[in-house]
């Protein structure tokens, strides 16, 4: 293996970053490589605390060439923020460590490379880097293997929601795997800690837990780590727990000491009268902001002398937000030009990227020029956190202390204005109301007029400096009691054993289901967010079939805007408050009560269930569905007073996800565009008209039954050839490989038959290279995730080019694949047993004569296949021509699994250690039977026999193991308490991502020139 030392570590960070290392971060590397990382690291703002990821990255690189049981450094970094990110430094940071990996530019990071790439699954990917969003039921990639170096940047609510079994936006099948793969071989990097403290504290209660294993899988060195990270003095951590901080030699490091000794006076401002005209403040805010951009009264034109350029306004509301954004972009007469841009995570992805490519150049760390003239950035408290921003004057609302110091952390940010001697002026500005000791506010409750006295206090004529080294000598010669004047933390509640016992029961999940939200941000708090995804071909006529129409265009994270729970169902009875903040989990102004009838959603968790529900019925993590008319958002976000239809961007995004799935990928998602009335191309009047026109005419010739595939193929064409010249771009390519596709162009109609309200034409087609090489092209390829599609169906896949593969070879494979996992995760002999002898097993219930046909499409030829012994596992059939299980006899929602497990006892494999481990993941390898197998109805049962190396085995069809007085919930329930909540989840997302990698390596096409599958769903 390739030589890599401890001391190479300055010369990888620079050949990574183009720069050396802080004197802080060489000590901290030094210190992880002896000890490992420590429980809590204490660095101020801007003085790169992302570099963990560096240090970490490179300590499991020089671990690599220890035997897989000795390693103690984790596979999996995540790095955890309690903030809605709108500018993300950390997934920017974490992507320059990919990308010198792969370039291999110097010896150093060609070691590092090599040395990770013999830890991954495929021994090719030496890191990937996942940004982990909720709100879609798909899944996220990063679990894709057990194996791969992998950097996750997330939430508290994602990663904590995953963590207990309950992820938000992750499908029932999918919630055990990923909450294994989190507990095991995986780091937790929580930043600005002292906000999540109710988090920390379930994530230590999940540590104890997992002790209680008789027999965890891996070692507790190997388990789930945890390091919180916080800028703030204030002191919660444990005096036993290793602690990490600057020394004074290292404050003065000739690179770093500009950012901390940079002068940032900021004049503190009281507004009397809010409450009896509440605009008072909004004006506030907007004349301070106006002045630091030096806008004067007496002349048109603000002075040229060190005048700041980017002016940031930092807000505790979307609401105040909103406000203060529309009064700042409206110039009054004879005001100078000025820009102004609106940032809050109450946004949709695509529209934030969309946003950022226009204005991140001016208004980044380090940016090369800056704007011609006076840009305001109005924000929340997503710029806290996370984002690399410069501003050079700053307006702030008052806020508990560690959020004002972030706040001033994009303030002057790497020290350049302060080393040219020019002034980086602030205002903090606070309501009257809110000076009073009594003042409890929703998000930072009595730490907000304590930070505002204590401030007062300190400061010289009303003035503060918030520079680094200034404040924190100012609050020390004052003997101010810091604790007082940071957020509230908030408790979680104790966790028991009853919890994980519900929450381990992922399908069916049990009643009642205990509620995780408590548990990620504390007691007091309000549920999770809601994902709201808007769509213009969803009318109160169609109604009937929101369900249909979604399902062929399924919603994706690009498109889905993160909500409060409480806000939305205010938003949907017509009361919005709009006072929503930009912090996971914290209590939300109680709406008003309003008789007004719910306007109707449809709930999106999958395609099996999506439902037409009002406000009462939604949920913690739900995605809904809603008309585009009903408002709500515009280009810059939230914004629920507003009835203007919202854009729908389901095909914008769908191009995206094509562009970005990553060549190795086999299931890229399939072309779809949707031909209806509302997603016309914007033309002129007449030109829309026709073309309305001519789509209700095809519209109606599908209707009317008359016409087979290939006549609606030919009207799809015809529509294609009009609609194509209309379009440019990234759409243009879309639609012309939609005319290019020939037969394997689908058409389907929104609704079947001559329904009236059916006026849509769905139009699809495999994602070919020819349209990936158009879209990048066309420049649509700068999104920051990739989505993998989660496999809609548990039945068999279909494969290009007529590829098929036998039973036989299929689980000779994944058993291989499976031992394989083990092996390299140091799992020892056991655990290595039972996932092999689990992968032979896991698909013998295929053998059934019924699912059999269903595979070759045919009774006769299945039964001539099976009289040579050629069992298929994967069918090679067209997916169009794919018909119903039910057709060949096979029940419909039948589990072949579980015949699986039943033919595995009759081997006489069953019992023993390794025996029970074995059946219980044969049974639970595609998620359901935790605990209680579905139940299905065999009316016509018959006889399934296999042979499996050399020994032939039967048993029934109707396998009987949902019965109560099986001992499928007995072993289930003992295998929890042998390897634990965590442990046997781990195991069994072994096996699962053991198939799904033959599966994927099957799917790959023998001809190199041909395409790889596509997303679509093997049984429509």
């Amino acid at each position: 293996m390739t030589q890599l030392h401890a001391s190479d570590f300055p010369a990888f960070f620079e050949g990574v970053h183009g720069f050396r290392p802080f004197l802080w971060q060489k000590r901290f590397a030094r210190e992880v490589f002896k000890t490992g990382l420590p429980d809590v690291i204490r660095v101020p703002t801007a003085c790169g605390k992302t570099s963990v990821l560096d240090v970490a990255l490179f300590r499991l690189a020089l671990d690599a060439d220890r035997p897989p049981a000795n390693r103690q450094a984790p596979r999996r970094l995540c790095f955890v923020i309690d903030r809605r990110l709108v500018v993300d430094e950390v997934s920017e940071h974490a992507r320059a460590i990919q990308a010198a990996l792969e370039k291999n530019a110097n010896p150093i990071t060609a070691a590092v490379a090599a040395r990770l790439k013999t830890l991954s699954a495929d021994g090719e990917t030496p890191l990937r880097i996942v940004r982990l969003r909720g709100g879609v039921y798909r899944d996220d990639g990063w679990a894709a293997d057990p194996l791969t170096p992998t950097i996750l940047i997330s939430t508290v609510d994602q990663i904590g929601s995953r963590l207990l079994f309950r992820g938000y936006g992750v499908s029932r099948r999918s919630r055990p795997l990923q909450a294994g793969l989190l507990a095991f071989d995986t780091h937790l990097i929580l930043d600005e800690a002292h906000l999540s403290d109710a988090f920390a504290e379930t994530v230590g209660a999940i540590r104890r837990f997992k002790d209680w294993a008789e027999k965890p899988p891996l070692p507790a060195s190997r388990g789930l780590g945890l390091t919180r990270m916080s800028a703030t003095l204030a002191d919660r951590s444990d005096p036993a727990e290793k602690l990490f901080e600057l020394t004074q030699a290292e404050r003065e490091d000739e690179n770093l000491k500009n950012r901390l000794k940079a002068a940032k006076h900021a004049k503190l401002v009281k507004i009397e009268g809010v409450k009896k005209s509440p605009d008072r403040f909004r004006d506030s805010l907007v004349n301070q902001a106006k002045a630091l951009a030096g806008f004067k009264k007496k002349k048109n034109e603000p002075s040229e002398v060190g005048i700041p350029r980017v002016i940031g306004v930092v807000v505790n509301r979307v609401a105040t937000a909103r406000q203060v954004f529309e009064a700042l972009r409206s110039a009054s007469a004879g005001e100078p030009e000025r820009d102004a841009i609106l940032l809050t995570g109450r946004i949709r992805p695509s529209d934030r990227d969309r946003l950022l490519k226009d204005w991140l150049p001016w208004i980044k760390a380090n940016r090369e020029q800056d704007p011609q003239r006076p840009l305001f950035v109005v924000a929340t408290q997503t710029v806290e956190v996370g984002a690399n921003l410069d501003f050079d004057a700053l307006v702030t609302e008052a806020a508990a202390l560690d959020a004002l110091r972030q706040r001033f952390g994009r303030l002057d940010r790497l020290g350049k204005r302060h080393a040219q001697h020019l002034p980086s002026p602030a205002v903090v500005v606070i309501r009257s109301d809110q000076t009073s000791d009594t003042y409890d506010d929703p998000i930072y409750g009595k730490a907000l007029s304590a930070t505002w006295k204590d401030l007062q206090s300190i400061s010289e004529r009303k003035v503060v400096d918030f520079g680094v080294n200034a404040l924190d000598q100012a609050i020390t010669k004052q003997e101010i009691d810091i604790n007082a004047m940071v957020a509230p933390a908030r408790d979680a509640p104790v966790l028991f054993p009853a919890h994980l016992n519900a929450w381990v029961q992922t399908d069916p999940v049990p009643e009642p289901d205990p509620d995780v939200a408590p548990f990620l941000h504390g007691v007091a708090d309000r549920p999770a967010d809601v994902q709201v995804v808007w769509r213009a071909d969803l009318t109160e006529a169609n109604a009937d079939h929101w369900g249909r129409i979604v399902t062929l265009m399924p919603p994706r994270t690009r498109e889905a805007m993160p909500v409060p729970l409480s806000e939305v169902r205010a938003w949907l009875r017509g009361n919005p408050t709009g006072a929503v903040a930009d912090v996971e989990g914290v209590s939300q102004a109680p709406s008003e009560r309003s008789d007004r009838e719910s306007q109707r959603v449809l709930r999106w968790r999958g395609k099996d269930d999506a439902r037409f529900v009002g406000a009462e019925d939604l949920r913690p993590g739900d995605t809904i569905v809603v008309p585009a008319t009903y408002g709500g958002a515009d280009a810059f976000g939230w914004t629920p007073g507003t009835h203007k239809p919202v854009p729908d961007i389901a095909e914008a995004c769908l191009l995206d996800a094509i562009v970005t799935t990553p060549a190795h990928v086999v299931r890229r998602p399939w072309l779809r565009w949707r031909l209806h009335p509302a997603l016309l191309p914007n033309t002129d009047e007449v030109t829309k008209a026709a073309l309305t026109a001519r789509l209700e005419r095809a519209l109606n010739t599908v209707r009317s039954g008359a016409v087979d595939a290939t006549d609606r193929r030919r009207l799809a064409l015809e529509l294609l050839d009009v609609i194509a010249g209309a379009h440019s771009g990234a759409e243009q390519a879309a639609v012309m490989a939609l005319r290019e596709a020939g037969t394997s162009l689908r058409v389907t109609p929104y609704t079947d038959g001559r329904d009236p309200d059916g006026r849509g034409l769905m139009v699809s087609a495999p994602a070919t290279r020819d349209l990936v090489e158009a879209l990048n092209s066309a420049g649509r390829s700068e999104t920051d995730e990739t989505e993998v599609e989660e496999p809609e169906a548990d039945g068999p896949s279909v494969f290009p080019g007529g590829q098929s593969v036998t039973l036989d070879d299929h689980t000779k494979a994944v058993s291989g694949q499976a031992r394989a996992f083990a092996e390299k995760a140091g799992l020892d002999t056991p655990f290595t047993e039972a996932l092999a002898l689990a992968g032979r097993w896991h698909d013998a219930g295929k053998a059934d004569p019924r699912f059999q046909a269903w595979l070759y499409d045919s009774e006769i030829n299945a039964f001539a296949a099976m009289s040579r012994g050629e069992l298929l596992a994967k069918s090679g059939q067209d997916s169009a021509d794919w018909q119903s299980s039910e057709r060949f006899g096979y029940p419909k929602g039948a589990r072949h699994e579980f015949v699986s497990v039943r033919l595995f006892e009759d081997a006489g494999l069953a019992g023993g250690e390794v025996g029970d481990l074995a059946r219980l993941l044969i049974g639970t390898h595609h998620g359901h039977g935790r605990a209680f197998p579905p139940v299905v109805d065999d009316p016509s049962p018959i006889r399934v026999r296999v042979t499996v190396d050399g020994k032939t085995v039967e048993a029934c069809s109707s396998h009987g193991l949902h019965h109560l007085d099986s001992d499928w919930i007995d072993l289930f329930w003992r295998l929890v308490r042998r390897h634990g909540w965590w442990g046997l989840a781990y195991l069994e997302a072994l096996l699962v991502t053991a198939d799904r990698t033959v599966s994927a390596r099957e799917q790959r096409p023998t001809d190199p020139n041909s395409e790889p599958d596509a997303e679509e769903p093997a049984d429509p």
